[in-house]
């Protein structure tokens, strides 16, 4: 086998057509929706001419409009249109290594004289990438994708501007940033370095003979031999159709379950339903259910004992159809058979799409439940069933071990009784173990994903990333749910498998319990939260302009100046959400505090979220299936990225220089002052700011810090390299994005392994029974709930307080319509004061309680009966009240004496009422102490090499 990489002139275009408003020449106006249109195209006859042509074919537009087209330059970095037919070769030649690239068409009214160019916010800044849904990869000056939009094959334009879409977005959420600059990820990117096979020796038949032609000419034929048949002569030969199943009189099927499944078909075809069925191993008799109709059939075994045979068959039917209604004659089996196949070539339908697709076929009307069970069947017969699987865990373990020695897989049981139960299992091959220690960066992030089988669990994963920022695998595990417990295992099985390398750091999401695993099991290390989660979190508390336009770019810059420039504009408009960052978020999520070792920047956990949209048609499997699945998409990336780095022969990455050299192209006018042989003060004179760094070339260092945390040269750094004769970017570049980084990454050879009938048996001596679950009242969700900032989402409005988040259910402000005011309470009537307790017995106790709430009742009934609602009505003003602290309630608390006997005090305690110089007020009645805010924490100063704590940022 010859494996080469091949460079054609084909390319593949995405034009993705944006929505645009359709002006008829008689006025009429109407929304035309966006659509995508893929075209493989020749780069030397594609033109202009050749592009409106086609374009004008697909679309329709107005007299008054017309088409223009955009590409994302990586030169320039920014969304260039294409005007002449020299642009095309110009576009070609940028996308010659990926060969497919995106082109955008944005139809524009004429008659407006506005045009607004999409054009990059900042000049100084390169927008990051997002993650592409289906994994086309449509790589930019940072390898910028398409991401797919919601409606099926439509793409939204994330490498454009929101300026060129024609149908701005009016929500009333605040724009979300990760939209656009949102780290990159590669999942399935190997298609840039294009791998095709050659077979060096092809079978050819010919007539009834067999040659093999070799690439040397030479041909061996071989004669064909007369075959030996073990057929017996005295058998039966049949021929059975079961899709369309042949039902007359001597009609011949191979067993007489084939022959009762031929009838339920040609009953499912027709129209009729069974009754009276009589049925056994070697016969099966019924007729037609319609009264009416005298169908009838009588099929057998014959004498070989397996063949069946239909014997008796007298009438044909007359009876109406019964297609109309519920189709009864469609079993759980019957659908089984039906779909079986079809779900083995679409792991990721549902049982709603398998019942489309029996209706359309069949003509049939299916009910929901009675497909689910059907397909619930046919998982089964694939897979096996739910209660074996978990037994055959051990089987895969002792297979995996003794083909890949060094693999560390970790199986919990729960004892229960007499039983034995699942618990958690954790799973490290030993290639992806020493790839990852060899080869890539130690960063780790790691998040869990719910599955959504029978096996209502979570998908713990360790994930890093490789020179190529291309996912890669560390660890992965099941257990029930995320507990402390179950995070202090996964994070003690993952430190087992890769100790503490120097410089490690962790990317976590909010969750609290795996953030006290990380501090118990890796203590040393760099704990990084993921920006997105705490931006999303943030945005539920606070609102406004001053918080979208500062928190994410404090958090994006590397600079402690601009950190707390951005920092103090929000503590300036409000200083609670300081105090809330620094509580509830006092893990790293800002790059200035990020460390140097790592050498990754990035501030969500994107990672974790790339595996879990990568494994997401395998979670509604049963968990050794899950296992098996996985193992199989980790051996098929190693070997097809090991064989990509073969073929790989300068020193430093191909892409990573490519993008290097891409970004020093966008520098322009410049200022570099030399102040030693390694160091000089390079000041842009092109950007917004002018601003001015320093960049040492032997300490590899520059004072914006880009450099020192991503270990690739900053524009600065480049403008500095660019500038002196014969120097080289990639000699600055770090050995982790080299070749040979790479290569030891993927060194390593996941296990081969038979089917699950060839595996190891382990004996246990006890049998393994699934886990124990909670049982859910409802059904079980198949989707996760969406994130605060997601697409997608429904917004609920509280109706009480008009807060979006929660429901008037949750709402914490009281309902005014069960607040007592003043007015309410008689001016003749003593309130007592709930503040104050007695020392009566428990009885005398219920007996106050019991009255207390009795009078609070009769306040809110005769309030309902004084005051309806009346919308012209004038609002009360209310008395102002004040609430006292603890101290002060136990300040001017009266001493109290012990009633002498046991007989229930008629007369309540008097409670003093102040009085003003003015007016009488009365004290409102309280339905629940109120209780002081907890005292803030001190703010301690942190050691050296800790996070920083927000207030000491802040000088607080």
């Amino acid at each position: 086998m010859v494996c080469r990489l091949e460079l054609t002139n084909t390319f593949s275009l995405d034009i993705v057509v944006q929505g645009f408003v359709l002006k008829e020449p008689t006025g009429r106006k109407s929304y035309v929706k966006g659509k995508t249109i893929r075209w493989n195209v020749n780069s030397d006859n594609f033109t202009m001419d050749v592009l409106i042509d086609g374009l004008s074919s697909e679309l329709r537009v107005g007299r008054d409009q017309s088409i223009t087209v955009w590409y994302f330059n990586m030169i320039m970095a920014q969304d260039v249109k294409l005007t002449q037919s020299d642009d095309f070769h110009l576009m070609f030649d940028m996308y010659r290594v990926e060969r497919r690239l995106a082109l955008v068409v944005v139809v524009v009214d004429n008659s407006c004289s506005e045009t607004l160019d999409p054009m990059l916010d900042n000049a100084d800044y390169v927008p990051e990438p997002t993650i592409p849904d289906n994994d086309v990869l449509l790589v930019g000056l940072q390898g910028c994708p398409l991401t797919p939009s919601k409606n099926g094959a439509s793409y939204s334009t994330s490498p454009l501007k929101q300026s060129a879409q024609v149908v701005p977005s009016t929500s009333t959420i605040e724009t979300d940033p990760f939209d656009i600059v949102e780290e990159y990820v590669g999942v399935d990117d190997e298609y840039m370095h294009d791998v095709h096979v050659d077979v060096s020796a092809t079978c050819v038949e010919k007539g009834g003979d067999v040659q093999v032609e070799k690439d040397d000419g030479d041909v061996f034929a071989h004669h064909e031999e007369e075959e030996v048949a073990d057929i017996d002569p005295a058998g039966y030969s049949v021929v059975h159709d079961p899709e369309n199943p042949d039902i007359r009189v001597g009609a011949l099927f191979p067993d007489i379950v084939a022959c009762r499944k031929a009838i339920r078909q040609r009953a499912i075809i027709v129209g009729f339903k069974l009754a009276k069925i009589k049925m056994d191993t070697t016969r099966f008799i019924a007729q037609c259910a319609h009264e009416t109709c005298k169908w009838r059939i009588h099929a057998s075994v014959l004498q070989d004992g397996k063949t069946a045979m239909i014997k008796t068959l007298p009438f044909e039917h007359n009876c109406p159809t019964q297609k109309l209604s519920n189709c009864t004659m469609a079993s759980r089996g019957w659908i089984a058979d039906r779909i079986g196949d079809w779900v083995k070539k679409n792991p990721s339908v549902g049982a709603k799409d398998a019942r489309a697709k029996l209706q359309d076929e069949y003509n049939i009307k299916l009910e929901y439940n009675k497909t689910w069970y059907g397909m619930k069947v046919a998982l089964d017969q694939m897979h096996g069933s739910y209660e074996d699987s978990f037994p055959l865990l051990f089987n895969w373990k002792a297979e995996v071990e003794q083909k890949s020695p060094g693999s560390i897989i970790e199986i919990e049981l729960l004892k229960n009784g007499n039983k034995y139960h699942f618990n958690r299992m954790f799973v490290a091959f030993k290639p992806c173990i020493d790839g990852f220690l060899a080869g890539c960066r130690p960063y780790v992030g790691v998040d869990s994903t719910s599955l959504y089988g029978k096996f209502k669990g979570q998908l713990a994963s360790a994930t890093a990333v490789d020179g190529h920022n291309w996912l890669y695998y560390v660890a992965f595990a099941v257990f029930d749910s995320e507990t402390n417990d179950n995070w202090e295992w996964f994070m003690k099985q993952l430190h087992r498998a890769i100790g503490s390398p120097p410089g490690l750091v962790i990317s976590s999401d909010a969750c609290k319990g795996l953030e006290t695993a990380i501090n118990l099991v890796f203590p040393d290390c760099e704990n990084r939260e993921c920006m997105r989660h705490l931006y999303a979190n943030f945005m539920k508390k606070f609102h406004g302009k001053v918080y979208t336009d500062n928190l994410y770019p404090a958090a994006r810059t590397f600079s402690e100046r601009k950190f707390m420039y951005h920092m103090n504009l929000i503590k300036e408009a409000n200083p609670s959400a300081i105090e809330y960052l620094d509580m509830h978020h006092h893990r790293l999520w800002y790059r200035c505090g990020f460390g140097e070792a790592s050498k990754v920047d990035y501030l969500t956990n994107n990672i974790s979220e790339s595996f879990n949209k990568q494994i997401k048609d395998f979670k509604g499997l049963n968990v050794c299936n899950l296992f098996d699945r996985i193992r199989e998409l980790i051996t098929e990336k190693f070997c097809v990225r090991r064989q990509i780095g073969e073929r790989l022969k300068s020193r430093i990455l191909p892409h990573v220089i490519k993008q290097l050299n891409a970004l020093s192209k966008t520098i322009g006018q410049n200022k570099i002052l030399w102040t030693t042989e390694h160091e000089a003060e390079v000041t842009l004179l092109d950007v917004k700011f002018v601003k001015r760094h320093i960049v040492n070339l032997q300490n590899r260092t520059c004072t914006c810090r880009v450099w020192q945390v991503s270990r690739k040269p900053c524009m600065h750094a480049l403008a500095f390299i660019c500038s002196i004769n014969g120097a080289e970017i990639q000699t600055y570049v770090d050995d982790y994005y080299s070749v040979e980084k790479f290569k030891a990454a993927y060194a390593g050879r996941i296990p081969s392994m038979t089917d699950k009938s060839q595996w190891i048996h382990v004996d246990l001596g006890f049998k393994v029974h699934p886990p124990l679950q909670k049982a859910v009242a409802s059904r079980p969700r198949v989707q996760r709930i969406r994130g605060w900032l997601e697409p997608g989402r429904k917004i609920v409005k509280c109706k009480r307080c008009k807060e979006p988040g929660h429901m008037e259910k949750t709402c914490k402000v009281p309902d005014p319509k069960y607040v007592a005011v003043d007015d309410d309470i008689p001016e003749d009537e003593d309130v007592p004061d709930p503040s104050i307790s007695t020392n009566k017995r428990k009885k005398d106790d219920d007996a106050g309680d019991a009255a207390d709430n009795e009078v609070l009742i009769n306040l809110i009934r005769k309030k309902a009966r004084t005051t309806p609602e009346k919308p012209n009505t004038a609002i009360k003003k209310k008395t102002n009240v004040k609430i006292a602290t603890t101290q002060e309630k136990t300040k001017n608390k009266a001493p109290l004496m012990k009633a002498p006997t046991q007989q229930k005090s008629k007369k309540k305690t008097p409670v003093k009422k102040t009085t003003s110089t003015t007016k009488k007020t009365k004290k409102n009645v309280p339905f629940a102490p109120v209780l002081p805010p907890p005292p803030s924490p001190p703010v301690l100063q942190p050691a050296s090499g800790a996070k920083r704590s927000l207030l000491y940022w802040l000088g607080g």
